[in-house]
């Protein structure tokens, strides 16, 4: 039609889209076409050559090469047209035709059969491009394939010492990580970050050193190995990672960094605040960074470890639910997993429909399978047994029948899948594995089992949600056994107790949608167990309606149970009788038809 305003009015408004649909990695494509064929019919071309060489960048980092490398080669046009010194030129074409002969086929065909899950094939491409390599730079990009080939095929231990290696011959060491200097290292990290403002972050250079960049890059990768395997190296990890930030410049991994610092505060120091401020603001860095493929990380990771703190549960589990398809959108497979089984397991602490978690760990387990990620498959199988066990239906229904083939070794039961975990270091899934048992113990009233399997998730994982459901579950079987036992023997179980409710103490001062019932049946407990029968019976009471009011439907029920409990201690029969009839409409609503039939029989 020749008509130049027809064409600039709808390329310029089809910008809006990645907003509109709330799809950040549609942006730079977008902008890629925008300035190769369009804007430089109303806006000037320097511009346009400008936004190219960064919109290349972008591409990149949501895994779109191909566009990435057309950009790069229109940025070069652009430059000859716009008449830029023809020295700058030369060296830009010279740049990016070594950068399309050498890496742009290996790049993709690494990208492409990780997302598949052809990992045998994309062995023998890295171990290829290993022996060929002329120098240990051209050999890092098939390095990081190589780590995160090992990490998703549940190798976390060689992805761990790889990656080490490969920190060592860029430069990067790190010594034994000593309580004491890992306190310091945080108290020092700390207050380098108290002087920083959200305007002053918002200003932080980028970082643009190749070789900075990948040792940013594996230490990021190095982080999530020890966050599988061992977790006390970490927060040094982490703050190493912020303080070569803040000296040369931001980069994508930086994020990271700060989430990991944020972790750290919360585990180590204590501090909700610091956490929940750093994990925050991450969420600004896509945009300071112009990189919108980053926000799903972030998003997935704000959500899995620190919002909960102090925002509704029931928020988060959706965030994550939404975040796993973004995740997959821009091609980050691993992510998408830890998104997926997070939800998965938020949506069984916020007492969704147990059929509904059935559903969506199946369909979990079925995409974590036929992509080969193994890694957090094996957390998803015993989560999903969990769910299975409180519906009634895990003798007709076997979680582990769909691993079937998926890795070396075979697994086909949760005793196996423990074996495993232990003879392959796997110390993340065992602390799962224990914990899910000590959930399950409780429910089904095995207060011997309870204990055990409390006791044995100590030391701490470091997995701030299942700590937390730890301390609720190991408070409540301590006061269970503080009632039932002598003065000499109840004393250790009080102590247990009045840890546990000391944190539910400080929690719901950053949160009372979360924790606030949870505190009040832990009182309600205590004041039964030391015979202060009206402040237990407010206490209960209190917990109920708190449960309620937040929509803790499980909760609701155990509340009204122990209330039961309660009554029927005291002699009080018609009062326990409607206790345990609430707390059964609770767990039918729920879901789980085996902890309503307990009732019946118990």
């Amino acid at each position: 039609l020749q008509d130049l305003e027809e064409a600039y009015k709808w390329a310029k408004l089809c910008l809006l889209f990645p907003g509109i649909f709330n799809s950040p990695t549609l942006l730079p494509k977008m902008t890629f076409f925008f300035h190769t064929f369009i804007s430089f019919l109303k806006e000037p071309i320097q511009a346009s050559c400008d936004v190219l060489c960064k919109t290349r960048q972008d591409l990149i980092m949501i895994g779109d090469v191909h566009e990435a490398f057309v950009a790069m080669f229109n940025h070069c046009r652009q430059m000859f047209f716009a008449g830029t010194d023809l020295v700058t030129v030369d060296n830009h074409c010279t740049s990016t035709t070594l950068e399309m002969t050498k890496y742009a086929h290996v790049h993709q065909c690494l990208y492409n059969l990780f997302v598949a899950g052809d990992f045998e094939h994309l062995k023998n491409v890295i171990d290829e491009q290993l022996t060929h390599a002329n120098c240990f730079d051209d050999k890092l990009q098939a390095y990081y394939c190589l780590v995160r080939f090992l990490y998703t095929t549940s190798n976390s231990n060689q992805a761990m010492e790889k990656t080490r290696f490969i920190l060592g011959e860029l430069g990067v060491t790190f010594p034994e990580a000593t309580p004491d200097l890992i306190y310091r290292e945080l108290l020092s990290t700390k207050a380098q970050l108290a002087n920083i403002s959200q305007q002053d972050f918002a200003k932080a250079p980028r970082m643009t050193d190749k070789r900075m960049l990948w040792t940013m890059r594996f230490m990021h990768k190095f982080m999530k190995y020890l966050f599988s395997v061992n977790t006390s190296l970490l927060p040094l990890v982490a703050c190493r990672m912020i303080r070569m930030s803040s000296e040369n410049g931001c980069s994508c991994d930086s994020a990271m960094g700060f989430v990991a610092y944020g972790w750290a505060a919360l585990n180590i120091l204590q501090d909700i605040e610091e956490a929940y401020k750093w994990a925050k603001l991450c969420l600004l860095l896509p945009e300071i960074l112009s990189s919108p493929a980053l926000l799903p990380k972030l998003t997935c990771y704000f959500h899995s470890f620190t919002s909960f703190f102090k925002e509704p549960i029931q928020a988060s589990c959706d965030a994550l639910r939404k975040t796993h398809q973004e995740l997959l959108m821009v091609g980050d497979v691993q992510e998408a997993f830890i998104a997926s089984f997070n939800h998965c397991r938020q949506m069984l602490f916020v007492g969704i429909d147990l059929a509904a978690v059935d559903k969506r760990c199946t369909s979990t387990t079925l995409e974590m399978t036929k992509h080969t990620h193994v890694h957090q498959c094996l957390y998803n199988l015993s989560h999903h047994l969990v769910v299975l066990k409180l519906i009634g239906n895990h003798s007709t229904k076997n979680p582990f029948e769909a691993f079937k083939g998926v890795s070396n070794e075979e697994i086909r039961d949760e005793d196996d899948l423990l074996k495993h975990a232990v003879s392959t270091g796997e110390f993340g899934v065992v602390q799962a594995i224990r914990f899910n048992r000590l959930f399950l113990a409780y429910w089904f009233k095995r207060y011997k089992e309870a204990a055990e399997m409390a006791a044995l998730y100590k030391p701490r994982t470091r997995m701030p949600l299942i700590d937390i459901y730890h301390a609720f579950y190991e408070g409540l079987t301590a006061f269970h056994f503080a009632r039932k036992l002598s003065k000499d023997d109840s004393e250790k179980w009080f102590q247990l107790g009045g840890k546990s409710l000391s944190c539910f103490k400080t929690w719901a001062m950053h949160s009372t949608w979360n924790w606030s019932n949870k505190l009040l049946l832990l009182e309600a407990e205590y004041h039964f167990s030391i015979g202060e029968m009206e402040k237990a019976e407010e206490k209960y009471y209190l917990a109920i309606k708190s449960a309620r009011q937040h929509r803790f439907v499980h909760e609701e029920g155990l509340a009204n149970e122990l209330f039961f409990v309660f009554h029927a201690s005291n002699g009080n029969a018609e009062e326990a009788s409607y206790r345990i009839s609430q707390a059964r409409v609770c767990y039918e609503r729920w879901g789980a038809f085996a902890i309503a039939e307990r009732l019946n029989t118990s």
